[in-house]
């Protein structure tokens, strides 16, 4: 079945064309349709889930990995320490993917990292940089995070920020390409290389000689003996439902619930909070975390795995999972599998309009705006 193409006419393109030219539009926009391979977009949204979403968070691992509190490696070196996800993310800006600190007696020092999958447009990386330089020094924002560091009488000293990449998107990078773009003082870039899980450092400059020694070394950044991450905030919700739901019906079940595919939004909360490391506090946490949950739950119930009809369930819970079979690992396997179903149409109609209204040529109307 043919999309009806209104549904991607954000700028009422078909309004603006004679009754005649729409219908040749339409005609235009089914052929285009029927000629784009549903199959192909599948693999490709699969590709992104698989070698860019869960490539992020790999990139976000190996930070924790390699400085967290537990493992000394590079962070027993250079003193500095993996805190928490999401800076400023409690005031919906950012403040990048991962913050680091250390303080001294008297002073702190804080490091940010934001992570890149994809060298494509490497100058994006540097305007990602500025936008969060801007953004931590804005008015209040230092102090929110020293408050949440506890270290609000201490003295910012200097700030670091690093772009993480994969070796894979550094091949052909060249750091003066880049560098008379970058705004705050300290910044440089690092690769993540995955064959021998080490950091490397590839440009820039960093504002402290521990870290220096420690970049320049090559480290490993293996997580033996730091917590595994699944997912942060405003990750692709397909990475947050399969764990989500897998350990919610997996306790379920061990708990040998009669309806074990039902759950309430407590439930749902408690175990997507469980593993987040946030800096948020207070109201701000249960805000940030809320919001996240909203979030999960509406894009489940539009992929058609979560329903929230009542008269759809059994007990007294507010949702209900939806999938073939009883097992949470085919639960997990459905998230990505129901999401393909829902999204894979829609981005073919999308092409399809898209394709057809750069070929359109209309015979009695005016597309100059347009």
């Amino acid at each position: 079945m043919v999309p009806d193409p209104d549904i991607y006419d954000d700028d009422e393109f078909l309004r603006a064309l004679s009754r005649e030219d729409e219908s040749d539009f339409r005609d235009l926009y089914s052929e285009k349709f029927s000629n784009i391979d549903l199959d192909r977009i599948r693999t490709e949204l699969k590709n992104q889930i698989s070698q860019i979403e869960r490539e992020f968070i790999e990139s976000a691992q190996s930070i924790v990995g390699g400085f967290h509190p537990r493992r000394r490696s590079a962070q027993g070196a250079s003193g500095f320490e993996f805190e928490f996800f999401s800076p400023l993310c409690e005031v919906d800006v950012d403040g990048g993917d991962l913050l680091m600190a250390r303080a001294d007696y008297n002073s702190l020092h804080l490091c940010i990292v934001a992570c890149e999958v994809g060298g494509e447009n490497q100058y994006e990386w540097v305007r990602r940089i500025n936008t969060i330089s801007d953004n931590l020094a804005a008015e209040g924002m230092l102090d929110r995070i020293q408050q949440q560091l506890g270290c609000s009488s201490h003295t910012v000293n200097r700030i670091q920020y690093i772009t993480l990449a994969r070796e894979v998107d550094l091949l052909e990078f060249e750091y003066s390409d880049i560098g008379h773009l970058v705004e705050p003082d300290n910044y440089s870039v690092w690769e993540r290389n995955r064959e021998n899980q080490e950091f490397r450092y590839r440009g820039g400059s960093l504002a402290h000689q521990d870290l220096t020694d420690a970049i320049y070394q090559g480290f490993d950044y293996g997580s033996i003996g730091a917590p595994t991450i699944q997912y942060m905030v405003g990750t692709h919700p397909v990475l947050v439902l399969e764990e989500v739901v897998y350990t919610l019906l997996t306790d379920h079940i061990n708990q040998e619930d009669d309806h074990p595919q039902e759950f309430d939004r407590d439930e749902f909360r408690d175990r997507y909070e469980s593993p987040l490391q946030l800096g948020a506090q207070g109201d701000d946490y249960d805000e940030v975390v809320n919001r996240e949950v909203d979030r999960l739950l509406s894009f489940g119930s539009k992929i058609n795995l979560i329903e929230d009809d009542p008269d759809e369930i059994d007990s007294s819970k507010d949702y209900d999972l939806k999938f073939t079979g009883e097992k949470p690992h085919l639960a997990k396997k459905a998230v990505l599998n129901k999401f393909l179903d829902h999204r894979s149409p829609i981005e073919r109609g999308s092409r399809a309009f898209s394709r057809a209204k750069d070929a359109f040529e209309p015979q009695s109307t005016d597309l100059n705006q347009f």
